[in-house]
């Protein structure tokens, strides 16, 4: 697994929990995010699941963008992950490249079922890891892939906040 690094200067604590209120998710269509992610990696993205979660009272908030990025025929899971400590982001945010967690990549498949006359010939894909509703609270994320995405990243975090 590799973490690669990027800096969190600017990043203003309201703006995300607008995004993504506390101890909840949402997904949101790539070209809407703004936030400190190449663009580059954003384009080759289909949908960001972003979950927040806060833990002493608040005090500390964990964010997650795990962007979905399409990979050939797979679907390929690229979470970026960092802190609030209080108002303050911590110095800088982690993506993880080439994770090992079960479910990480998933094929992209074609739903045959459609009218494809009426679909102007092109396929409807199916994107396996998407959420079934797109917000929600974060409890209700039974997607195992991004809980462990987001458990991974917290623990990276958490090594940093306690030096």
């Amino acid at each position: 697994m590799k973490f690669d690094y990027f800096s969190l200067s600017g990043q203003n604590r309201s703006d995300w929990e607008t995004l993504c209120p506390l101890n909840s998710y949402v997904v949101v269509e790539p070209a809407a995010f703004g936030f400190p992610i190449p663009k580059s990696l954003l384009q080759k993205s289909y949908k960001i699941v972003v979950a927040c979660s806060g833990y002493f009272d608040n005090e500390i908030t964990f964010y997650m963008a795990n962007l979905l990025r399409i990979d050939g025929s797979e679907i390929d899971q690229n979470p970026f992950g960092f802190a609030f400590l209080g108002p303050t982001a911590t110095t800088s945010g982690y993506l993880i490249q080439h994770g090992n967690w079960i479910n990480r990549t998933t094929p992209l498949t074609i739903d045959r079922t459609i009218d494809f006359g009426n679909f102007l010939g092109s396929p409807n894909f199916i994107v396996q890891g998407i959420p079934e509703h797109p917000t929600g609270k974060l409890s209700d994320l039974q997607i195992a892939s991004h809980r462990n995405a987001f458990t991974i990243l917290n623990e990276r975090i958490k090594i940093d906040i306690e030096r």
